[in-house]
């Protein structure tokens, strides 16, 4: 077991954040009661906990909630293989380039009010003020250069409309393309500007990458549709859990 201090996501809650890593190792005892045990020596600095736990560990669930997490959201990981071809019709006027200077108050602007599946926005002890916030600095961090490798932009009549951050890592020992974040303006959801952008990930990343990779809420149908409308398949799948121990910031 691992506790490690979330200091991007600290920053912008204003207390401190913490990752909760648990080993793989079944645990001894009754529906863990020896994780329980070190979990409640473990969360006791006021503060926002999270962890992700595989959906077959229900031990390891049932010992988190014992000391006070709770489930927000079911993460949903899809895989694919690059590939050339294309992956259904999308509208002509919807072209994708990369993300220009010009783009950026458009796409900051769009990352602040186009999100309602994250599990900060399911959190009802997460402000929707926080949680919008959070999506706007992580594609802030992209615009900046500190994130991941680049931003793509969905644009009608040269307005962005939709982005696609976009970052890459080994997975399993293969190359692996990563959407990171893929977000659609409000009034342009279900016009294709989503379904435009992950053709251009696909197809650009063939003869590159050896898999891609994407993950979404379980509560997000629409977004899970649109990956298997795309060629992708359920890959993995993981609850994630929050802690709000007395004294944090988080607000209702």
């Amino acid at each position: 077991m691992n506790l490690a201090s979330d200091d991007w996501l600290a920053a912008i809650f204003g207390q401190p954040v913490f990752k909760v890593t648990l080993t793989d190792q079944p645990q001894a005892g009754p529906l863990g009661e020896d994780l329980k045990g070190a979990l409640s020596n473990l969360v006791t600095q006021p503060g926002f906990y999270y962890v992700l736990v595989p959906t077959d560990r229900v031990d390891q669930v049932t010992a988190l909630t014992a000391v006070g997490f709770r489930v927000v959201d079911v993460n949903v990981t899809f895989e694919r293989r690059p590939a050339t071809e294309s992956l259904g019709l999308v509208p002509k006027e919807v072209v994708v380039r990369e993300v220009l200077p010009a783009d950026h108050e458009a796409v900051l602007s769009m990352a602040y009010s186009c999100f309602v599946y994250s599990r900060f926005h399911l959190d009802p002890h997460i402000s929707p003020d926080i949680a919008n916030l959070i999506k706007k600095e992580w594609v802030h961090n992209y615009l900046r250069g500190k994130r991941g490798d680049r931003l793509l932009v969905a644009a009608v009549a040269g307005q962005p409309v939709g982005f696609l951050c976009v970052m890459s890592a080994r997975v399993a020992g293969e190359l692996t393309n990563i959407i990171d974040l893929i977000g659609v303006d409000r009034t342009h959801q279900g016009r294709g500007a989503g379904k435009a952008l992950i053709n251009f990930f696909v197809a650009g990343s063939a003869g590159r990458f050896q898999k891609l990779r994407a993950g979404t809420q379980i509560a997000n149908i629409p977004s899970m549709r649109l990956y298997e409308a795309c060629g992708f398949k359920v890959r993995e799948t993981a609850y994630v859990l929050h802690a709000h121990v007395p004294g944090s910031g988080a607000q209702p």
